[in-house]
């Protein structure tokens, strides 16, 4: 009968204590997951391509980066990762260069993108803005003039480095994403930052033969933080 007096005992003080601990745990959960959400945020950057080539010989060959350089100015702002700009002739300007993707630990690639201005072109989320030789494709969104994305390609081993830079002659770009980033634990980046996201595709053809060079497919940056003054 004591033995059965206890049991209750134990089992009336355990079952609040159970309770007690999944209102306290479930906060601190849920703490815990905005923690890793912020940190994520701060401090990872995906950055992905899918390149073909003709030279070297690739195949539909992913491409991929998770962090921003730390830039080695002596003074540095978010401008120095990517700038986003309204322009006074209702149009924008957006420029990223040196963003970083591996395949192999002695195969990689850096890009730049150079959005200008174009007259009448607002800058909208969830929209494509097409560039290059756009003739004679189909349309689905604004067409940019005088802008362009460069990949330079580089393997190097014991013996030598090689190289290969890409113009694009036609790509886009659809920007679907954008926001701050309101606390940055990194010395080298601001509070309140601007955070971008992408989705982005170009190539580069021989302008005289017609041959393919480079086609970068399913194109993505997410979680890019840099300088953004525009109204969206």
């Amino acid at each position: 009968m004591r033995r059965l007096v206890i049991l209750f005992a134990v089992l009336a003080l355990a079952l609040p204590l159970s309770s007690c601990e999944q209102i306290l745990l479930c906060p601190l959960k849920k703490w815990g997951n905005r923690v890793e959400e912020q940190r994520e945020k701060r401090t990872v950057h995906p950055f992905e391509l899918f390149l073909t080539t003709t030279e070297p010989e690739l195949d539909y060959v992913r491409f991929y980066g998770e962090s921003q350089d730390v830039k080695t100015t002596l003074d540095p702002a978010p401008s120095d990762w990517f700038e986003l700009s309204s322009t006074p002739n209702n149009a924008f300007r957006f420029s990223l260069e040196g963003r970083y993707a591996e395949f192999t630990d002695n195969t990689y690639c850096t890009v730049d993108i150079h959005l200008n201005p174009t007259e009448g072109v607002p800058f909208k989320l969830n929209t494509k803005y097409h560039f290059g030789d756009v003739v004679g494709r189909e349309l689905d969104g604004y067409v940019l003039d005088d802008s362009f994305m460069e990949l330079w390609l580089v393997n190097y081993n014991d013996k030598d480095i090689r190289q290969w830079d890409f113009l694009s002659t036609y790509g886009w770009i659809e920007f679907t994403a954008l926001g701050t980033n309101p606390e940055s634990n990194n010395p080298f980046v601001y509070d309140g930052a601007s955070v971008i996201d992408a989705k982005f595709y170009f190539e580069t053809v021989d302008q005289e033969t017609g041959k393919l060079l480079l086609r970068a497919e399913d194109c993505s940056f997410r979680n890019c933080w840099g300088s953004a003054y525009v109204q969206e």
